[in-house]
């Protein structure tokens, strides 16, 4: 029990035509048996963040069901009692997912109502379906809410019945699953190790293009800052609301820098980083992104006698991205429209590079530290590194070389 099996099922008859009409009864049989339920009709279920609709899938794996998405509606589709028992769990789910605002429309009214401190004793009487509510407000005033058709509430004694309206916007956690709790800290960096570990250095390794060399990864640190956390998640929802869900483009990319500008990536950003450091007489400038390490490690340099190099793993919004050119200052207007593209490459038919040009669209989400050591040609290790060579190589195959 609890774990989801499959099965092969073959049918043989001597008579083919017995054997397809079986086959579509047990197909018949199996759809009829696998129904579907629709568990919410809003549009805010297309608003969803990635994250979020990560842990939904999971939460539906528990239950041992399937979760689709189509159009406003999120459906459960499984076997009839795992769907009940699934349906309460995600109900929940989706209410942390959201928040709701209850106001008047008028703001003389919410003011009198003083609806800003009352309203969570409004949101938790309606998910409960409370039909007739008292309570007390903090500030001492009495009320008397009405949870019907419609949400009706009075400032007692006052007899006069005012409706509110209830309005749902899209929330983000600031802070994901992996980080470790620091309440009293804005900015930490944590070693990361484990699957989480394994996870990093993987991908690290997978995007590697060039393998000429050994890279040892020394170590692994999650940058916890929740401040530029919360800028990206606010970036991530503005271009959902401008491109679609599907145009957001979340991508991991790599981004080269020298232990001196460690501590103020950390605590602002790769941009701010990029603008002081290489176009001081800009206001803004662009940052520069990687879709493989080697590349960035070209442009690192050896801080320690033990030649540590640094890199950024950093999540990065490209949305719906423009082909740059060297010296971009801006990004064109996308064609037909009054809004600009959102990231520039390189090459839009082999994309190794890429340039965002706001500060929001980027998280430093781990910093890689590691050495370098070439293979001489019987496969040993030399003491040498060929980043030099190989850095200018680099810079001829991206238009943004220069400027990483």
């Amino acid at each position: 029990m609890g774990q989801e099996q499959a099965y092969d099922l073959c049918v043989t008859s001597t008579d083919e035509s017995r054997a397809q009409d079986l086959v579509k009864e047990i197909q018949n049989f199996a759809s009829a048996s696998v129904p579907s339920d629709e568990v919410v009709d809003n549009n805010l279920v297309t608003t969803l963040p990635s994250d979020k609709l990560d842990e939904l899938q999971d939460l539906a794996k528990k239950h041992m069901v399937g979760v689709k998405i189509n159009g406003s509606k999120l459906l459960l589709y499984g076997m009839a009692e795992d769907i009940a028992r699934a349906r309460h769990d995600v109900m929940a789910f989706l209410r942390t997912c959201h928040s709701a605002r209850w106001s008047s429309g008028e703001r003389m009214t919410d003011d009198y109502l003083e609806i800003d401190s009352i309203s969570g004793y409004v949101e938790d009487a309606f998910q409960h379906n409370r039909r007739y509510t008292l309570f007390t407000s903090q500030s001492g005033k009495d009320y008397r809410l009405k949870v019907k058709d419609v949400v009706k509430i009075r400032l007692l004694p006052d007899k006069r019945e005012i409706r509110l309206h209830r309005r749902m916007s899209i929330t983000y956690d600031d802070i994901p699953n992996t980080w470790t709790p620091h309440p009293h800290e804005v900015v930490d960096t944590v070693p990361v190790e484990g699957e989480e570990l394994d996870r990093v250095t993987s991908l690290f390794e997978t995007n590697r293009k060039s393998k000429s060399e050994i890279i040892d990864v020394r170590k692994v640190y999650r940058i916890q800052n929740r401040l530029l956390h919360k800028k990206y998640k606010a970036s991530e929802e503005t271009l959902a609301l401008q491109n679609g869900r599907d145009k957001v483009n979340e991508c991991r990319l790599y981004h080269g820098t020298s232990v001196e500008a460690v501590e103020m990536i950390n605590k602002m950003d790769l941009t701010e980083v990029t603008v002081a450091k290489m176009t001081p007489n800009l206001d803004k400038a662009p940052t520069f992104l990687s879709t493989h390490p080697t590349h960035q490690e070209t442009h690192t340099r050896p801080q320690t006698q033990r030649g540590l190099k640094y890199v950024y793993q950093a999540k990065v919004l490209t949305g719906i991205p423009v082909e740059g050119y060297p010296k971009m200052k801006y990004l064109p207007l996308r064609d037909g429209k009054s809004t600009p593209y959102d990231s520039a490459v390189n090459n839009l038919k082999a994309i190794d590079a890429y340039a965002i040009f706001k500060d929001d669209q980027a998280y430093p989400e781990y910093l890689i530290t590691f050495t370098v050591a070439a293979i001489s040609r019987d496969n040993t290790p030399v003491g040498k590194t060929r980043a030099g060579s190989r850095g200018e190589q680099n810079r001829d195959s991206s238009i943004f070389s220069t400027e990483l």
